[in-house]
């Protein structure tokens, strides 16, 4: 979802002086989103 392809836009940007939060209640899929993004990171190198 949107919070993917926001972490993936900053973490693609290759500008480390970002910060991204992610903020949600319970049981809504922060990690998951996280991983998503990490591995999309991984794969685009």
């Amino acid at each position: 979802g949107k919070a993917v392809i926001s972490f993936l836009d900053a973490i693609l940007e290759k500008s480390l002086r970002m910060t991204v939060a992610l903020t949600a209640a319970r049981g809504r899929g922060k990690s998951a989103a996280l991983g998503l993004a990490i591995a999309g990171a991984v794969a685009g190198g």
